[in-house]
């Protein structure tokens, strides 16, 4: 016949066993659940960089950039509200107002680690990061002063800002194109 003294200690060794078992399948079952949260991030990442690189392949937006970085001539804020402004050339405006925008989304996804600067260096030519940055500064930081709104489109801004700390060797290229925009500036006043 058994002891009691045994039957209690498989019961208490049979218990901790089913403690241990349970243990482990927790484990198991978070590191699962985690690799499955981590293929879903992948899975929204890469469907957010297709739907953002939709819009950036579109007829649209080679328009509305064209129209922003090379026909809108102006160099301060007050030559843009001017020749611009959304009460004076509504279209013109609508084109500068939808491509900041798309560049403060684009900024704030890669700010909340959404795209990576990486995957961004790799889709977006450097030359059009620049060229729309410096095109729209004025105006972003005359409203920043304007309508006391220090944060608005901070993304684009940190989008260009760490672009440019990564890559030093692109403020040539900004230097150069900002003469560019300066002569263009002038020929298109001298023609006038």
């Amino acid at each position: 016949m058994v002891e009691l003294a045994t039957l209690q200690a498989v019961s208490y060794i049979m218990g901790s066993m089913g403690v241990f078992v349970a243990a482990v399948y927790y484990v198991l079952n978070i590191q699962n659940n985690r690799r499955n949260q981590q293929q879903t991030l992948e899975t929204r990442k890469a469907d957010i960089l297709q739907r953002l690189l939709q819009v950036f392949a579109s007829q649209d937006y080679a328009d509305t950039w064209h129209d922003v970085v090379f026909n809108q001539n102006f160099l301060t804020y007050e030559e843009w509200q001017r020749d611009y402004g959304p009460r004076v050339n509504p279209d013109a405006y609508s084109n500068f107002a939808a491509l900041v925008t798309y560049h403060e989304i684009l900024g704030g996804l890669l700010r909340e680690n959404l795209v990576s600067i990486e995957l961004v260096e790799r889709t977006y030519q450097p030359l059009h990061l620049i060229c729309v940055w410096d095109r729209v500064e004025p105006v972003v930081k005359k409203w920043r002063e304007k309508y006391h709104a220090d944060s608005l489109y901070e993304n684009f801004e940190y989008m260009f800002n760490l672009y440019m700390e990564r890559h030093p060797e692109a403020q040539i290229t900004r230097s150069i194109w900002h003469k560019e925009i300066v002569e263009l500036h002038e020929s298109k006043i001298h023609k006038t």
